[in-house]
């Protein structure tokens, strides 16, 4: 009999040692269940790791490959969101309210770094890409602070290092197009205003441009050479107004050619009208102290090489400018 009770006590404290073991091996297996939420965070943490760093691949020396990222970037985009979803399967009341919501808060921010991105690559001309910029920078710092309140259970979290060179990087990259855009908006002003300005003291060129040898035959019948002096001297004049209003021009760096061009066309003309006055007057004189009878037209021959000379200058100017005009506006 009393072996009988010692072989009872002995299978039932076996018993007892078995399903307590039993108990304890649940308990350790319940924290690590499909639905436990400390490894529902630890997996969920390790894959928002995981996919931060597939940036790196993004990265392309000191910038980024645009061409990737437009590419990648979505995709980065998803796999954040389906950690998101499985972050709310955990039970609220199963952990920690407030550090739940931190790490929440700070991959929701994490979502719409790249969403901001993708947004900015698939439009990087856009007008506002200050403000878009300022939103990134918003985004990135606001995950990096809610990241920074979760602690729980030995475990923690923020942008990996590879993610923030990426993050940092393409801050750069749009920095540099912004800075870019500006400077084109500047230049394309500058160029509007030398062009403005070039085509009205071009157009006042034009206006007091002349041949002068249609004055030659009529120089002996119903002009008189004082007459001819007061044309030839008024256009003189007028002529360097308009290159006293040509020199005030502000030139951008890619539009000297063409202001030197236009510059030799008025020096030319200039030279033009000066050759034709000594002529003019060289005639006059020889007419008037010998029997002249040299054929009028051959007196002006070196004029009429100079005019020559002045109109394929002008034309050669004409043509570079107007297409100046059209590579600049299109």
């Amino acid at each position: 009999m009393k072996n009988k009770k010692l072989i009872i006590g002995i299978i039932t404290f076996a018993l007892l040692l078995i399903i307590g073991n039993i108990l304890n091996t649940y308990s350790l297996l319940k924290n690590f269940t499909k639905d436990s939420p400390k490894k529902v965070l630890h997996i969920s943490i390790t894959s928002i790791n995981n996919t931060n760093n597939k940036t790196w691949n993004l990265t392309k020396e000191q910038s980024i490959d645009i061409e990737k990222s437009r590419e990648e970037l979505p995709i980065i985009v998803k796999e954040l969101k389906e950690v998101k979803n499985n972050l709310n399967n955990i039970e609220a009341n199963t952990i920690n309210a407030t550090e739940y919501s931190n790490l929440l808060q700070g991959l929701n921010y994490n979502i719409h770094i790249y969403e901001q991105l993708v947004a900015i690559f698939a439009n990087p001309q856009g007008g506002d890409m200050d403000k878009a910029l300022i939103t990134l920078k918003n985004l990135n710092n606001k995950c990096l602070y809610h990241y920074s309140l979760f602690h729980t259970n030995r475990l923690s979290i923020s942008l990996t290092d590879k993610s923030k060179t990426y993050i940092n990087n393409c801050i750069s990259y749009i920095e540099d197009l912004i800075r870019i855009r500006k400077t084109n908006e500047i230049n394309t002003a500058q160029y509007k205003e030398f062009i403005d300005s070039m085509d009205e003291i071009l157009s006042s060129f034009i206006d007091i441009k002349m041949n002068y040898n249609d004055y030659v035959d009529r120089l002996n019948k119903n002009l008189s050479l004082d007459s001819l002096m007061e044309i030839v001297d008024s256009n003189v004049e007028q002529v360097q107004g308009i290159k006293t209003e040509f020199s005030k021009l502000t030139v951008p760096s890619n539009s000297v050619y063409i202001y030197e061009l236009f510059l030799t066309t008025l020096n030319n003309y200039i030279s033009y009208i000066q050759s034709f006055k000594l002529d003019v007057i060289s005639y006059q004189n020889q007419k008037e102290t010998s029997n002249y009878t040299k054929e009028v037209t051959s007196t002006y021959n070196e004029t009429e090489a100079s005019y020559n000379t002045l109109n394929n200058n002008f034309n050669s100017f004409v043509q570079s400018y107007e297409k100046f005009k059209e590579d600049t506006i299109n």
